[in-house]
């Protein structure tokens, strides 16, 4: 049955899509429907991001598919049910993720998830976070995520104490004062 709906390509969305439904099939179907590497699966293969058992195959056929699949990955990590599952997916193509990671810091309910991916890249996201702190929309996610740095933040704050932007620099200050046992008075 496989080999028959492959060979169909896009015509068997529709079949594919109805085997969804169907918990025997399911799995098989979200696969298939990754191969076809169709745009029109993306907003089915996105309802299974929240399925504990689908939601892996799910992420990983987004993955698949760079011009609507990521994007859709992208706007899941905004969405605490969908978050963990995106973040993962979308960890796994390395650092060209992290900018994406910062981002969506800005939406409350998916951050305690996001900053510990963050925090996954290492020392290599403490400059793209303290740019974020310019922003205020990623400015309590940024700040969220530094503090957890803690002494290894310290440096780069420093250096953008001398900052030309005159949004940082306080931002800068203020991470520095919130370190826990730390004080930069």
């Amino acid at each position: 049955a496989e080999e028959i709906l492959y060979g169909m390509g896009t015509e068997a969305i529709q079949s594919l899509v109805e085997g969804l439904s169907r918990p025997a099939v399911a799995e098989p179907c979200v696969r298939m429907l990754a191969q076809l590497g169709d745009r029109r699966v993306v907003p089915h293969l996105v309802k299974f991001l929240s399925s504990s058992d689908l939601a892996a195959p799910a992420a990983e056929a987004l993955l698949g598919m760079p011009d609507k699949g990521i994007p859709a990955l992208e706007e899941a990590l905004r969405e605490a049910a969908t978050c963990g599952v995106a973040a993962e997916a979308l960890f796994s193509l390395g650092e060209e993720s992290l900018e994406r990671f910062i981002q969506a810091l800005a939406s409350p309910p998916a951050r305690p998830i996001l900053v510990e991916y963050v925090l996954r890249y290492g020392a290599i996201a403490i400059d793209a976070l303290i740019q974020a702190l310019k922003d205020h929309t990623l400015r309590p996610g940024a700040l969220t995520t530094l503090l957890r740095y803690g002494l290894e933040a310290v440096p780069n704050l420093i250096q953008a104490l001398k900052d030309k932007n005159a949004v940082l620099r306080p931002q800068a200050f203020q991470a520095l004062r919130a370190l826990p046992g730390e004080t930069f008075d």
